[in-house]
C-alpha cells in the first residue's frame, strides 16, 4: 500500500471515530434540519418512492424535493425496522431560543427524554442513529479523497488537508447527523479525483468512473452539477494538449 493511501486511510478512520462520537452524543434533531431528512429517509423505507410533494404533505416535503441518493441508500439499511412508532421522538420546545443568540430562551429545539438514550430500544431512534453512521461512512470517504487529491502535490500538502478536513468541527458535526451535504462533498472529491485521474492519464476506464461519479453527485444534491461544467473543460483542455 502507497504512503499515500496510508495517509488517507489514517485521516478517514479518525474522521470516522470522531464523526460517530458525535453523532452519539448530538440529541436527536438538533442539528440542521435533521428532522426533516429523517423524515424523508422514513418515508422511502416505508414507501419505496418519492413522495408526491404537491399532493403529498409531510414533515419530509422541503427535503423530497432534493436528489434522492443519500436518503435511497440511509433507507435501505433502516427498512427492517418497525418504524411507526414515534413515541420516543422529542417534541418542539417551546422554550426554544437556538436562533436567537441573545434570548433567555433553551437552546435545544426539542425536549428530549430518556427514551432516546442507548441501548436504542426504539427502532425510530436506531434508524435514526444508523442513517447519522452512514453520513459518518459518506464523510470518511470525502476526507480520503481530499487526502488523495492532494498528494498529487507532496505529501506535505495532503498532510495539511488531511489534518484540516477531517478535524474540520463543523464537518465532523455534519457528520454526526442526518443530511445530504456530507454525501455531496464526498462525491465531489471522488469526482473530482476521478478528473485529475483523467487528466493525468487520460483512458476509457477513468473517464468512465468520472462519469460514474459525477452522476451519483448529480443524484446526490443540484450542485453537483457544478462538476458537469468542470468535466467539460478538462476534457477539452485534455484533448487540446494531446
Amino acid at each position: 500500500m502507497s504512503t499515500q493511501a496510508k495517509l488517507a486511510g489514517l485521516f478517514a478512520g479518525l474522521y470516522l471515530v470522531g464523526a460517530t462520537i458525535y453523532g452519539i452524543i448530538v440529541p436527536i434533531f438538533e442539528g440542521p434540519d435533521e428532522r426533516e431528512h429523517i423524515a424523508f429517509v422514513i418515508f422511502i423505507a416505508e414507501n419505496w418512492r418519492i413522495p408526491n410533494v404537491v399532493e403529498e404533505y409531510g414533515v419530509y416535503s422541503s427535503q423530497a424535493t432534493h436528489a434522492p441518493l443519500y436518503y435511497l441508500v440511509a433507507a435501505s439499511f433502516v427498512q427492517s425496522l418497525d418504524l411507526s412508532d414515534t413515541s420516543a421522538l422529542p417534541l418542539n420546545n417551546p422554550q426554544a431560543a437556538a436562533l436567537d443568540l441573545d434570548g433567555l430562551g433553551n437552546r435545544n429545539g426539542y425536549v428530549h427524554t430518556p427514551l432516546e438514550a442507548w441501548p436504542y430500544q426504539y427502532s425510530i431512534v436506531r434508524a435514526i442513529h444508523i442513517a447519522r453512521f452512514i453520513s459518518a461512512i459518506f464523510g470518511a470517504v470525502a476526507v480520503a479523497a481530499t487526502v488523495l487529491l492532494a498528494a498529487r502535490y507532496s505529501l506535505r500538502v495532503a498532510l495539511f488537508a488531511g489534518l484540516f478536513v477531517a478535524a474540520l468541527p463543523q464537518f465532523l458535526f455534519l457528520g454526526g447527523l442526518v443530511n445530504n451535504e456530507v454525501p455531496i462533498a464526498t462525491m465531489s472529491g471522488v469526482g473530482l479525483l476521478m478528473l485529475m485521474r483523467y487528466w493525468e492519464r487520460p483512458g476509457w476506464r477513468v473517464a468512465l468512473l468520472a462519469g460514474l461519479f459525477i452522476g451519483l453527485a448529480l443524484l446526490t444534491k443540484i450542485g453537483g452539477a457544478g462538476l458537469l461544467l468542470l468535466a467539460a473543460i478538462v476534457v477539452s483542455l485534455r484533448r487540446r494538449g494531446e
